[in-house]
Order: C-alpha cells, then structure tokens, then sequence
C-alpha cells in the first residue's frame, strides 16, 4: 500500500508554493481541514398539524479550507515567512490544486480562494503557520473541460493512402442526433458549454435533455432566428452564466431575445444525461459539441 503524499499547490499569480507530506518537503503539510467535508443548509417548512416537515431545497456553504505547514529544510525562516505572507494576501483571489499523490497524474482538482489568515507560532526553529482560506464557490472542479461530439465527420482513410479511384471520399457524417453523457462522481447540476456550428441554412435549432423534458429552443415563430453558413451558436448553462451567443463574421453578439419562453437551461445531473439537438429546419447543416468542467463536493 502506497502511503499518501498529497501534494497541495496555492498560486497566485505567478507566484506559487507547493506544500507537500513527504518529509523532506521543505513545506511540509502536517494538516489540511475542510477538503473531504461539506456544510450544507438544508430548508424545510413545518406544518402545525403534521409530522416532520416538507422539504424546500439545500444550500452548500462556503467552504473553509485550513492548512497548517511547518516550516523545514532552510534556515532562513524570514525569507519563508516572507513568501507565505506576499502568497497569502488579503483580498485577491488565488487558486488551490491539491494532488491525493504525487505519483498520480490526472487527479488534481482546484479550487478559488480568498485569505483569511495566516498565523505563525513564532516561536520554534522548525516553526508553524496556520492558513485560513474561504471558497466562496464551495465546489472542486477538474482541471481541464470534458468534451462531446455529437454531430462531426469521420475520416474514412488514413495517410499514407493509395487512390484507387477517381471521387473516394474523405469522410462522412456522422448522424447521431444525441449522446448520452453519464456523471457517476461528479455534483449534481453542472454547467454545459453547448456550440453549434453553421454548415449551411439553418432555422429555430434547439438542444434537449430527454431525462427531464428541458429544452433550449432558440428562435420562435414569432421572432425566427435564421442562421447561415459560418455561423457559430453558443449556449451556456451553468448557475450564474446563462447565456446565447451568435458569432458572425467575426463578431460576437448576445442574442438572448430569441430564447422561446418555455425554454429552460438545463445543466447535467447526476446519472444518465440524454443530449439531443433539432431544428425547424436544416438540422442537417448544423455540428454540435458540448463540453463541461466536472464539479465535485470534496477533493
């Protein structure tokens, strides 16, 4: 069995200070509170003539993420102060990669943060300092989007390629109409990033989750939204973030007034998550991928 050697990274800017279990590390990580826990505030309404009460909705809480690091490997202990504090500064935002072990790859998560605090006992030549960050988005996310082609064109040969023949074709398209994207670890309502590019005239398209029956139709009968080759379309979905945007001719515009008004922006849940796309008309000139950054609810 592996012993663990997490590895915890903070940045800000481009200053950065690695904090590490092994003991020749010369930031060495004795604790790390407020990583695998979550505070949630669960509302529920209360009924004088009933038992128990009715569930309303959850709220998770800003998470405090407390590191306490003692100082080894120098004797220089002002120069490290010094380089915790200019790291550490109130007010501007950092970011925190913890690693479960240094030999794994692919399993960093980050999150934002603001400092609290930064204590220090003084006192010791091996001495230790307390660091108090607030995240105001609780979540951890993973590093890099995930992405999903829906609607593209496969290659149909590879080079170095003999032509036999006079018009072979160098791909063709691919008709799938929707994908299903599984969230198995990840939190519940993550935000999608969903483009649709022109390939041709295309009129009213929309996209649907078919699990809940949400749909972002974009364009209406009374106000159309006719697209044309080149055209690029882009949905966003996440909380705080829910957009429309048309890129024509190298300009971006918002053109969230031809959202239908039972529209809804869905986000992905957990299990199975259906994605379809339609259009009043010239569904097959459009391509459409979705991407999205995986949130999680501990590191």
């Amino acid at each position: 069995m592996r012993s663990r050697n997490r590895v915890i990274t903070c940045k800000r800017g481009n200053m950065e200070i690695s904090f590490g279990e092994k003991p020749y590390s010369p930031y060495f990580l004795t604790n790390a509170d407020g990583l695998y826990s979550t505070e949630v505030d669960v509302n529920v309404s209360e009924n004088a003539f009933d038992d128990g009460g009715i569930y309303q909705s959850s709220r998770i809480k800003k998470r405090n993420i407390v590191l306490t690091i003692q100082d080894r490997g120098t004797d220089d202990h002002i120069a490290v102060r010094d380089a915790l504090l200019n790291l550490f500064l109130p007010k501007l935002k950092g970011q925190l990669t913890i690693k479960e072990n240094d030999e794994d790859t692919g399993s960093e998560k980050v999150i934002d943060y603001y400092t609290e605090k930064v204590v220090s006992d003084g006192k010791n030549s091996s001495r230790t300092f307390t660091i108090s960050l607030i995240c105001p988005d609780p979540y951890f996310y993973d590093l890099y989007d995930k992405y999903v082609q829906m609607a593209n064109y496969a290659a149909m040969f590879t080079f170095q390629h003999n032509f036999i023949s006079a018009g072979e074709e160098f791909g063709s398209r691919s008709k799938t109409k929707s994908r299903n994207i599984q969230n198995n670890t990840g939190a519940d309502a993550v935000g999608l990033t969903i483009d649709f590019a022109i390939n041709g005239a295309v009129t009213n398209p929309s996209v649907t989750r078919v699990e809940s029956g949400e749909t972002i139709r974009i364009g209406t009968d009374a106000m159309p939204l006719s697209l044309v080759y080149g055209d690029v379309l882009t949905v966003t979905t996440g909380s705080g973030n829910k957009h429309i945007y048309l890129l024509r001719s190298g300009v971006r515009s918002e053109i969230n007034q031809y959202l239908s008004s039972d529209s809804s922006f869905f986000e992905l849940h957990q299990g199975d998550n259906t994605i379809g796309y339609d259009a009043e008309s010239g569904v097959s000139n459009i391509e459409v991928s979705v991407s999205y950054r995986m949130r999680y609810t501990h590191a």
